[in-house]
Protein backbone atom coordinates (compact mmCIF):
# COMPACT_ATOMS: atom_id res chain seq x y z
CA UNK A 1 0.00 0.00 0.00
CA UNK A 2 3.30 2.47 0.47
CA UNK A 3 4.38 1.88 -3.03
CA UNK A 4 0.70 2.65 -4.06
CA UNK A 5 0.62 5.76 -2.54
CA UNK A 6 4.57 6.81 -3.36
CA UNK A 7 3.42 5.56 -7.28
CA UNK A 8 0.00 8.07 -6.62
CA UNK A 9 2.24 11.21 -5.24
CA UNK A 10 4.76 10.77 -8.53
CA UNK A 11 2.28 9.89 -10.97
CA UNK A 12 -0.34 12.15 -10.14
CA UNK A 13 1.16 15.25 -8.98
CA UNK A 14 5.12 15.34 -9.52
CA UNK A 15 5.10 13.67 -13.23
CA UNK A 16 1.79 15.82 -14.16
CA UNK A 17 2.55 19.32 -15.35
CA UNK A 18 -0.03 22.18 -14.93
CA UNK A 19 -0.04 22.06 -19.09
CA UNK A 20 -1.15 18.46 -19.13
CA UNK A 21 -3.50 18.59 -15.96
CA UNK A 22 -5.60 21.79 -17.62
CA UNK A 23 -5.93 19.88 -21.06
CA UNK A 24 -7.22 17.33 -19.97
CA UNK A 25 -10.15 19.14 -18.11
CA UNK A 26 -11.20 19.71 -22.14
CA UNK A 27 -12.98 16.51 -22.17
CA UNK A 28 -15.66 17.10 -24.39
CA UNK A 29 -13.05 17.51 -26.94
CA UNK A 30 -11.55 14.64 -28.35
CA UNK A 31 -8.01 16.13 -27.16
CA UNK A 32 -9.05 16.05 -23.88
CA UNK A 33 -9.63 12.35 -24.30
CA UNK A 34 -6.06 11.95 -25.60
CA UNK A 35 -4.83 14.01 -22.27
CA UNK A 36 -6.41 12.22 -20.05
CA UNK A 37 -5.08 8.40 -21.84
CA UNK A 38 -1.56 10.20 -21.86
CA UNK A 39 -1.89 10.76 -18.20
CA UNK A 40 -3.26 7.39 -17.11
CA UNK A 41 -0.78 5.65 -18.91
CA UNK A 42 2.18 7.45 -17.17
CA UNK A 43 0.31 7.12 -13.83
CA UNK A 44 0.22 2.76 -14.89
CA UNK A 45 3.55 3.17 -15.73
CA UNK A 46 4.44 4.88 -12.68
CA UNK A 47 2.45 1.98 -10.55
CA UNK A 48 4.26 -0.69 -12.56
CA UNK A 49 7.80 0.34 -11.23
CA UNK A 50 6.71 1.15 -7.94
CA UNK A 51 5.24 -2.18 -7.22
CA UNK A 52 8.64 -3.86 -8.67
CA UNK A 53 6.56 -7.29 -9.50
CA UNK A 54 7.69 -7.34 -13.11
CA UNK A 55 5.73 -10.21 -13.85
CA UNK A 56 2.79 -9.07 -12.62
CA UNK A 57 1.42 -6.62 -14.50
CA UNK A 58 -2.88 -6.18 -13.85
CA UNK A 59 -2.09 -4.44 -10.79
CA UNK A 60 -0.99 -1.60 -12.38
CA UNK A 61 -3.37 -1.62 -15.19
CA UNK A 62 -6.35 -2.33 -12.72
CA UNK A 63 -5.05 0.75 -10.89
CA UNK A 64 -4.32 2.78 -13.71
CA UNK A 65 -7.44 2.23 -15.54
CA UNK A 66 -9.66 2.83 -12.37
CA UNK A 67 -7.63 5.71 -12.17
CA UNK A 68 -8.50 7.05 -15.68
CA UNK A 69 -12.39 6.21 -15.23
CA UNK A 70 -11.73 8.78 -11.76
CA UNK A 71 -10.00 11.41 -13.40
CA UNK A 72 -12.56 11.43 -16.25
CA UNK A 73 -15.41 11.45 -13.76
CA UNK A 74 -13.92 14.49 -12.09
CA UNK A 75 -13.35 16.37 -15.10
CA UNK A 76 -17.08 16.48 -15.81
CA UNK A 77 -17.93 16.75 -12.54
CA UNK A 78 -15.51 20.36 -12.62
CA UNK A 79 -17.50 21.20 -15.71
CA UNK A 80 -20.90 20.95 -14.11
CA UNK A 81 -19.14 22.97 -11.16
CA UNK A 82 -21.02 26.72 -11.22
CA UNK A 83 -19.13 29.43 -10.13
CA UNK A 84 -19.50 31.27 -7.13
CA UNK A 85 -22.58 33.23 -6.30
CA UNK A 86 -20.68 36.33 -6.54
CA UNK A 87 -20.73 35.90 -10.55
CA UNK A 88 -17.65 34.77 -12.72
CA UNK A 89 -14.86 34.79 -11.36
CA UNK A 90 -11.36 36.26 -12.97
CA UNK A 91 -8.77 34.55 -14.77
CA UNK A 92 -6.19 35.17 -12.14
CA UNK A 93 -8.24 33.78 -9.21
CA UNK A 94 -9.30 30.80 -11.18
CA UNK A 95 -5.74 29.03 -10.63
CA UNK A 96 -5.08 29.79 -7.12
CA UNK A 97 -5.39 26.25 -5.85
CA UNK A 98 -9.21 25.38 -3.70
CA UNK A 99 -10.67 28.97 -3.62
CA UNK A 100 -13.86 27.45 -2.84
CA UNK A 101 -15.05 24.26 -1.06
CA UNK A 102 -17.08 23.17 -4.18
CA UNK A 103 -13.13 22.29 -6.00
CA UNK A 104 -11.78 21.09 -2.38
CA UNK A 105 -14.42 18.71 -1.77
CA UNK A 106 -13.76 17.42 -5.55
CA UNK A 107 -10.04 16.99 -4.62
CA UNK A 108 -10.97 15.07 -1.78
CA UNK A 109 -13.41 12.75 -3.42
CA UNK A 110 -11.32 12.29 -6.14
CA UNK A 111 -7.98 11.05 -3.94
CA UNK A 112 -10.87 8.70 -1.83
CA UNK A 113 -12.12 7.35 -4.76
CA UNK A 114 -8.63 6.55 -5.82
CA UNK A 115 -7.88 4.97 -2.88
CA UNK A 116 -11.14 2.95 -3.01
CA UNK A 117 -9.54 1.94 -6.35
CA UNK A 118 -6.32 0.70 -4.90
CA UNK A 119 -7.91 -1.26 -2.38
CA UNK A 120 -10.20 -3.05 -4.97
CA UNK A 121 -7.43 -3.97 -7.14
CA UNK A 122 -5.59 -5.23 -4.41
CA UNK A 123 -7.94 -7.21 -3.04
CA UNK A 124 -9.41 -8.66 -6.73
CA UNK A 125 -5.31 -9.27 -7.88
CA UNK A 126 -4.89 -11.26 -4.41
CA UNK A 127 -8.28 -13.35 -5.04
CA UNK A 128 -6.80 -14.53 -8.12
CA UNK A 129 -3.50 -15.08 -7.19
CA UNK A 130 -1.64 -17.79 -5.88
CA UNK A 131 0.33 -16.84 -3.37
CA UNK A 132 1.03 -19.21 -0.66
CA UNK A 133 3.42 -18.19 1.96
CA UNK A 134 6.12 -20.56 2.62
CA UNK A 135 5.92 -20.07 6.29
CA UNK A 136 3.10 -19.61 8.26
CA UNK A 137 4.73 -17.41 11.09
CA UNK A 138 7.73 -16.46 8.91
CA UNK A 139 7.12 -12.88 7.56
CA UNK A 140 9.24 -12.80 4.50
CA UNK A 141 9.75 -9.16 2.26
CA UNK A 142 7.66 -10.74 0.12
CA UNK A 143 4.58 -11.35 2.69
CA UNK A 144 4.72 -7.83 3.48
CA UNK A 145 3.28 -7.10 0.16
CA UNK A 146 0.37 -8.42 -0.71
CA UNK A 147 0.36 -9.96 -3.95
CA UNK A 148 3.29 -12.12 -4.57
CA UNK A 149 2.54 -12.73 -8.33
CA UNK A 150 -1.11 -11.97 -10.67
Amino acid sequence: MVRLLLAHCIGDFLLQSTTLCEKKKSIPALSGWGYQALHALIYTATVYVFIAEWQCWTLPLLVGSTHFVVDVAKAFAEQRMTPPAGGQRGADESNKPFTDRKKMMLFLLDQIFHLGSWLGSIFSCRAVSTYRPSSIGRRSASALWPISSC
